[in-house]
């Protein structure tokens, strides 16, 4: 017993070193449709956003949520629906993955990163997206259709201007 206790212990230690955060690490509110991350506090660089927060569903990534917080890589539960305005902005991105859950990309979403590629699954129903998602501050080419982002067969996409 005393053995699996000590094991317990080192693998909750190794997993909050490898992802370095914990719910606490995330402001949010809950509404009547779930959970919405409205903020970060963690120190860590590499996060996983929760799909949970006390058994309720997270279903929105809030306005200028992760903005600025030097982010290098981060994953979006199949959870999530929405995705705010300037939700990640100015982090170090590099790719990010959109869950097959997401319907709405706010303006701005992902501008200010190094992105080389954003992955759209396939059998994603985006009916909202900006122009402006992955615009880098450099004043590159923010056509959601070229460069960065990959779309599956399949996804259906409105464009909003």
């Amino acid at each position: 017993m005393k053995i699996k206790i000590i094991l317990l212990v080192i693998f909750i230690s190794i997993a909050f070193s490898v992802f370095g955060q914990s719910v606490s690490d995330f402001e949010y509110k809950v509404t009547n449709d779930g959970v919405v991350i409205t903020g970060y506090n963690g120190t860590a660089k590499d996060i996983v956003i929760p799909s949970e927060i006390n058994e309720i569903l997270v279903v929105e990534i809030g306005r200028e949520a992760f903005m600025k917080k030097g982010l290098v890589s981060v994953i979006i539960p199949n959870s999530v629906k929405k995705i705010g305005e300037s939700a990640f902005y100015g982090n170090e991105l590099t790719k990010i993955t959109i869950p097959k859950s997401v319907q709405k990309i706010g303006c701005s979403s992902f501008r200010g990163n190094k992105l080389t590629k954003v992955v759209i699954p396939k059998s994603t129903m985006i009916v909202e997206i900006s122009y402006e998602v992955g615009c880098n501050d450099d004043g590159e080419d923010c056509e959601v259709y070229t460069g960065i982002f990959t779309f599956d067969d399949n996804v259906k996409v409105r464009r909003k201007r």
